[in-house]
């Protein structure tokens, strides 16, 4: 279709007289020529112009080569970006590891105090029946023995002292987990 359209305006300029002439395309030399034919004086300001001309190309090349320069030393600073990058991970991690064992012995504490809780669990909890199977043959018993009755006494005594390590137990337990959160920041 555009080349119907461009067909179409080369027949309109034949048509019209004007030929190939006035589709000629700028002839730079033959127009020079025709000018100073023209005008002498004129060549003073080509000469100028052919000098302005030069430097603007130079300086765009200047500019192109130091652009050049600059996008290099960009590149070789984004490189060093990455391995300095690299470099300081390994430091932090290096660096962090040195708080490992603190955290490992936190740790082992925790589940040494964990055990230890499951162990005083299960005694209390057999202290308290066997207190209630005393209490309940005591109480079936018309003889009162005074063995039950310090066998009583000792395992009362028993769970109160289990209870109170519990308490402490847990209280370690708490501690050690603070501690642990504390070293994981």
């Amino acid at each position: 279709m555009n080349k119907m359209y461009v067909c179409l305006i080369m027949c309109i300029f034949i048509l019209c007289g004007c030929g190939m002439e006035g589709l000629q395309f700028f002839n730079k030399s033959s127009t020079e020529e025709k000018v100073l034919s023209a005008d002498k004086d004129f060549k003073d300001v080509l000469d100028k112009k052919k000098d302005v001309d030069e430097r603007v190309r130079y300086r765009r090349e200047e500019y192109q080569n130091e652009k050049r320069k600059l996008q290099d030393k960009i590149k070789d600073i984004q490189a060093q970006i990455v391995m300095e990058k690299k470099q300081a991970d390994m430091d932090i991690k290096s660096i962090k590891a040195e708080i490992d064992p603190y955290r490992q012995k936190i740790n082992e504490q925790i589940k040494d105090a964990v055990a230890q809780t499951k162990y005083v669990r299960d005694n209390i909890k057999r202290h308290k029946q066997a207190i209630e199977a005393l209490e309940r043959l005591n109480g079936k018993s018309d003889i009162k023995s005074e063995k039950w009755g310090e066998e009583l006494l000792n395992l009362r005594k028993s769970l109160s002292s289990e209870e109170m390590t519990l308490s402490q137990l847990n209280e370690k337990i708490n501690l050690l987990k603070m501690k642990s959160g504390l070293l994981r920041r």
